[in-house]
Parts: C-alpha cells; sequence; structure tokens
C-alpha cells in the first residue's frame, strides 16, 4: 500500500517541475506580459500562463508543433491561443530557421563571420575606386515582384553629404531613362507595375548625389549600375507555387510569414524581393527590434550593407 501511495504522490507531482510548454516567445514589443513579467525572446509558456498583449503591442509566438501566432491584443490563458493556429501555418525549412535566427542570436554572428564569399556570390563587391554612392542591393540580381526597395548610403564624409538630394534613375539597357525621381531620404520605394517598369526584362539603376547648389555631384559614367532581371513566366509560376506551400495559401499577411518568405527569396538569389519582405515584416510587426536585427544580418551576410563593405 504504501509503495502505490509513493507512485502516486510522484505522479502527482509532475506538473508542478515538468511542466510541458505550449508556445516559446519569438519577438515582441510594447508592454506584453506573462503572468505580470515582460517575456524575453525565446520564453517558454505553459498553458496555465496568463499572455496580457496592450492595444498597440506585438507578439508573435512559435507553438511546440513549429507554427507560428501572431497575437492581437487581448488577454488570454495559453492554452486558449492553440485554437487560433491558422491550419496552414508553416512547418517548413524556412520557418525553422527563422524560428532559430529569432532565439538563437548568437548563430547568427557565427554566420555572419562567413559573409565574405556571399559577397562574391551576389555580386555585391564594390568596383575598385571609391563611389560618392553604394546602393544596398546586389550589382546584378533577379526580381520577382511588383515592387523595388530602394536603400543607399554615401561612401564620402557624411558631414558633407548632410544637405545632398538624390536622384534615382531607372534605364532600360540602351540607357533610355524610363524612370526619375529626386528625393532628400536615403531610400525610395518603386511601385514597378505604376510606371510600366515591369515591361522590361532587364532595368539599370544608378543613384545619383546632388549638392545644395542643385548641381549633380557625380556623372553617369562613373556608374556601372544595378542590373534588376525580371525572371521569366515559368520562374513566376514555380515562385508563385512554392510560395503558397511554404508560407501557406490561406495564411493572412504577417510579419512571420514575410520573414519565412525573405529567407525562401534569399536562398534562390532573389535578393530585391528579399528586402520587400523584410520591410514588410518591420511594418507589420511596428518595427520590432529583433527583426530590425535579423534583417540587419541579412544584409551583412550578403554585403549589402555600409558595415560589411568597408571591411
Amino acid at each position: 500500500m504504501k509503495k502505490y501511495l509513493l507512485i502516486l504522490l510522484c505522479i502527482g507531482s509532475l506538473p508542478v517541475y515538468a511542466q510541458e510548454y505550449l508556445f516559446q516567445v519569438l519577438a515582441q514589443k510594447g508592454g506584453v506580459t506573462v503572468n505580470g513579467i515582460s517575456p524575453k525572446i525565446g520564453t517558454k509558456l505553459s498553458g496555465t500562463e496568463e499572455l496580457k498583449v496592450p492595444t498597440g503591442a506585438y507578439l508573435s509566438l512559435a507553438h511546440k508543433t513549429g507554427k507560428a501566432l501572431e497575437v492581437v491584443p487581448g488577454t488570454y490563458k495559453v492554452q486558449a491561443l492553440v485554437g487560433l493556429l491558422s491550419k496552414s501555418s508553416s512547418t517548413t525549412k524556412y520557418a525553422e530557421y527563422v524560428m532559430n535566427e529569432l532565439t538563437n542570436p548568437a548563430q547568427n554572428v557565427a554566420i555572419n563571420k562567413n559573409k565574405a564569399k556571399h559577397m562574391g556570390k551576389t555580386g555585391a563587391v564594390m568596383r575598385s575606386f571609391a563611389l560618392p554612392i553604394a546602393t544596398m542591393l546586389p550589382l546584378r540580381t533577379k526580381i520577382f515582384g511588383e515592387v523595388l526597395v530602394l536603400r543607399w548610403y554615401s561612401m564620402t564624409d557624411s558631414a558633407s553629404s548632410a544637405n545632398n538630394s538624390y536622384k534615382v534613375i531607372v534605364s532600360d539597357l540602351s540607357e533610355t531613362q524610363l524612370y526619375t525621381e529626386t528625393t532628400k531620404e536615403l531610400s525610395l520605394v518603386v511601385d514597378l507595375v505604376k510606371y510600366k517598369l515591369n515591361r522590361y526584362p532587364l532595368l539599370m539603376l544608378k543613384v545619383i548625389p546632388i549638392g545644395p547648389d542643385g548641381k549633380e555631384k557625380a556623372s553617369l559614367q562613373m556608374f556601372d549600375g544595378n542590373a534588376i532581371m525580371r525572371v521569366s513566366p515559368k520562374e513566376v509560376k514555380a515562385i508563385k507555387g512554392e510560395l503558397s506551400v511554404i508560407v501557406g495559401k490561406d495564411t493572412p499577411p504577417s510579419a512571420f510569414a514575410k520573414l519565412i518568405e525573405a529567407r525562401y527569396f534569399e536562398e534562390n538569389e532573389l535578393y530585391a524581393d528579399a528586402i520587400f519582405a523584410y520591410e514588410k515584416a518591420l511594418e507589420y510587426s511596428g518595427r520590432a527590434e529583433q527583426y530590425q536585427r535579423i534583417y540587419q544580418f541579412f544584409m551583412d551576410r550578403n554585403g549589402l550593407s555600409k558595415e560589411s563593405r568597408s571591411e
């Protein structure tokens, strides 16, 4: 009798010492709490805990099965969140990679130490003489989507370039200018459909600095420019099919889904599309710090950031 009593006592004590977790925190911003405490990235949540997501906050969780969930503002028992998981949520290798990248930042440091070889692969290596402007795109890249996100930085002293404007020129292979835009910013979003640029199989991109006096500070001849090639209709069909499987055909737009897309695009050397996906992930998450960090890792390991090009 004492023997059976001891076994029952041991069984009854298991939940106290070995509660199985249901979710793990991937990213959070804006006062999220678990049992009144702000969770760290990687924190594991059991079903009995209480979760509060204030209005305007952001929270991304990974279920133990590998499915991701972005939690809308409210108060929940963690167990209740299981019923909110989408049936089509991704559990592919891309989702697993993103989860590891978010919860194991040390892993990314190791990856980025090898970024020099990626610079050669993407064609991101700078020309031998100094250029005034460097775009955060490979010298040659394909594009699948209909939006091009352009970012650049000055290679000269930041103080001397503080009052510059920048002229963005998109032309065809014969150097006929198809689109021009001048901006004070260091970035520009170009809708390829709106300006009918998606009709061209190849586009050449150049960014020219303009001084406070309105004069161009460099000539077009100084720049090779970035070559942006449209993927073929056959490739478009294949990419759409793969994305429907990887992300989930009926999965609603979310920051985590965009991170999965970004990883897929990077692996397939569609760097312009990866950049757009990262930008959307930041938009959906309210620029969550964790997502900003892995966006920077992407830029570094592919030799697209100023820091990686200066090493």
